[in-house]
């Protein structure tokens, strides 16, 4: 049976191309002679040594065998089995002088009229060197490496195996000779017959195989069995009649247990409350969950092979995006809070965290990005965040606040003499209209005073409820008397049109400290201790006026 699968395979070199060049491991075809010409390579031998097949084609391949002298022990014991397929280690010469490990199976061909000789090869480099330095463990790590290795079998149109490669046993512990002397369903689990007499119907209909590559499931020799990627060709005679096909087996069971598990994974992704994309090393959508589609309100089909950039805000500026970049690039995940855009306009906060997925050489090949809608929890901190700088009634700022403020602008009225003034005012008539008319018709009147006084003062300016009915003004860029004065007459001429409060007309004044900035004011508590006498002095004085306070004299000199 080998020897007539021999002399089919020898006819059909040609169509067996296809097969070799989609073949997940170095092929190469060599002339059986001394210098070994090099007639073919397929693609993942040009991958493998990183060469193009124009450059090495027609070269001699003795050339990459560290001992010429076993290329020609190869070459005498192929002749010597008729051609058969052959399976040995043998150590190569790679392109840059570095000796590499590969198992190699060999065997002869007629190529294009010529005879020759068909090369495959995987390399175990990393398992020859595992093998050296564990020396007592090298059958363990060697059953462990020879694993992966593939099968290549030829069947008849009976559904009969008329050649199967001795990595058979390594896959299923069966020998070749015993998987010759088994049927197609012997070879197959139940569920995956039925696929494949599906698929063998079609090729005796037709002459074409249904698909090339085929998921099966296959039964092994201890009772268990093993899921494997079957690529598969029609092998032909020289007329094109069909005679049977040829395939190239390999053990996918940790691939699909893996596969199934990202599945799951997908289905949970897809699930998530929180919105994932996926993109590529340029930020280039490749996919988005449903939570991110609703987060953003656009389509899975808008998003897709778009930037990241689109969903911009415009909020953070380039050195934000350069960091976050700087970072994710070098290989590092990023995290923090971020400003996005919706699709309607609107301004979003999340919190987002971005993980760089490596590919095996540790380069970053996607981004994996995280994104939780903090919007709330933002306009919630921005809420508590005011409340505590400013006033519930009069929403201006409060003592802390003011302050706060005081304290910037004293210091840089020290430093680079900047104009500064504080008004301290306490309304005149207060008291009665809240004992009259109830606390609720004094919280409104507070509230329409605090509107009036803001429509007094300038934008730079700072108004200020201390409490009570008392409040303050800190006036910027104030250099003269005339100036500050001129702010407390604005207050107090607001007050001259009455207020409505709940359908009755309150009146009310106020009475007015005015301090300017003075050197001789060690701090801004004593700036507003000078405003606030003064304001006492108003009252004193009859209310509905202001009273300019005059900076302390320093102390005779003894």
């Amino acid at each position: 049976l080998v020897r007539r699968y021999m002399r089919r395979l020898r006819r059909s070199a040609r169509n067996c191309l296809g097969l070799m060049e989609e073949a997940p491991f170095p092929v190469a075809v060599t002339r059986p002679e001394a210098d070994g010409e090099l007639l073919y390579i397929n693609r993942c031998a040009e991958e493998y040594y990183g060469v193009s097949r124009h450059d090495v084609v027609g070269r001699p391949a003795q050339g990459f065998w560290r001992n010429p002298e076993q290329r020609q022990q190869m070459v005498d014991e192929l002749h010597r089995r008729g051609g058969r397929w052959l399976g040995f280690e043998v150590q190569l010469q790679g392109l840059e002088g570095k000796p590499v490990w590969v198992l190699m199976s060999a065997a002869c061909i007629d190529f294009e009229g010529r005879e020759a000789i068909v090369l495959s090869f995987h390399d175990i480099t990393q398992r020859k060197r595992t093998e050296m330095a564990l020396g007592q463990s090298e059958q363990r790590f060697r059953t462990l490496a020879e694993s992966a290795y593939d099968v290549i079998w030829t069947m008849d149109l009976n559904g009969r195996f008329t050649y199967i490669s001795p990595s058979v046993e390594r896959l299923r512990g069966y020998t070749p000779e015993e998987v010759l002397q088994q049927s197609m369903a012997e070879a197959l689990t139940p569920d995956s017959m039925s696929q494949a007499a599906e698929g063998f119907a079609y090729l005796l209909r037709t002459g074409q195989v249904l698909k090339h590559h085929w998921e099966l499931e296959q039964p092994c020799k201890d009772g268990s069995t093993v899921w494997t990627d079957a690529i598969v060709n029609v092998l032909r005679d020289d007329e094109g009649h069909l005679t049977g096909l040829l395939g190239i087996t390999r053990d996918i069971t940790a691939e699909r247990k893996l596969r199934q598990e990202l599945q799951s994974r997908s289905v949970a992704v897809d699930a998530a409350a929180e919105g994932v994309i996926i993109t590529d090393a340029n930020g280039v959508v490749e996919y988005a969950n449903p939570a991110f589609c609703d987060m953003t309100g656009y389509s899975l089909e808008e998003v897709l092979g778009q930037r990241t950039s689109r969903f911009k805000s415009g909020v953070h500026d380039a050195d934000f995006y350069r960091q976050l970049w700087g970072t994710i690039t070098s290989g590092n995940p990023w995290r923090g809070e971020v400003v996005n855009r919706r699709k309607d306009g609107m301004l979003y906060h999340e919190l987002l965290t971005i993980a760089p997925v490596k590919n095996e050489q540790g380069a970053v090949v996607r981004y994996v990005a995280i994104k939780h809608d903090i919007s709330e929890r933002k306009r919630i901190e921005q809420r508590l965040e005011h409340l505590a700088h400013f006033d519930l009634l009069t929403d201006l700022p409060n003592r802390t606040l003011f302050f706060d403020r005081l304290q910037q602008a004293f210091f840089r009225a020290q430093r680079y003499q900047e104009g500064l003034a504080v008004l301290v005012l306490d309304l005149d008539g207060f008291k009665a209209v809240n004992d009259s008319q109830g606390h609720q018709a004094g919280d409104l009147l507070l509230a329409a005073f605090a509107y009036r006084l803001k429509q007094t003062l300038r934008q730079s300016d700072t108004a200020a409820r201390m409490g009570g009915d008392e409040f303050t003004v800190l006036l910027h860029g104030v250099r003269q008397d005339e100036d500050a004065v001129t702010a407390a007459n604005k207050v107090l001429e607001s007050l001259v049109q009455p207020f409505d409060i709940l359908g009755q007309r309150c009146q009310v004044s106020a009475s007015i400290g005015v301090a300017l900035f003075h050197q001789a004011y060690a701090s801004p508590d004593m700036l507003v201790q000078a405003a606030d006498g003064a304001m006492y002095e108003a009252k004193r004085a009859g209310k509905n006026r202001w009273v300019l306070a005059r900076p302390p004299q320093p102390a005779p000199e003894s």
